[in-house]
């Protein structure tokens, strides 16, 4: 890895090299056409092929208009159902007691 960005950054010598900005912005479009699209309202498909996700639990709940998706392994599954009480402080911290 430092070969290759001393290589990359030593331009006086290798001026025909892309940059390294370039080959992130490349490496990002790449990734970006692999992606699934972004979605347009609130009314979508969770692709769960896409994720990836073997060892994570992915829910998809909807109340009434509202979407909630929920991302958990087993284990976590089971402290929360083991707890008595669930404070909650701001988004996305929890306390279990």
């Amino acid at each position: 890895m430092d070969l290759a960005r001393t290589a990359l950054t030593d331009r006086s010598t290798h001026p025909n090299l892309p940059t390294t900005e370039y080959l992130q912005r490349k490496a990002n479009r790449h990734q970006q056409s692999q992606r699934p699209s972004e979605p347009s309202d609130l009314e979508f498909e969770v692709n769960k092929d896409y994720l990836n996700c073997e060892d994570h639990v992915i829910a998809d709940l909807r109340v009434d208009r509202e979407t909630h998706i929920l991302f958990y392994t087993p284990r976590q599954l089971e402290i929360l159902r083991s707890t008595k009480r669930c404070f909650m402080d701001g988004p996305l911290k929890y306390v279990f007691i």
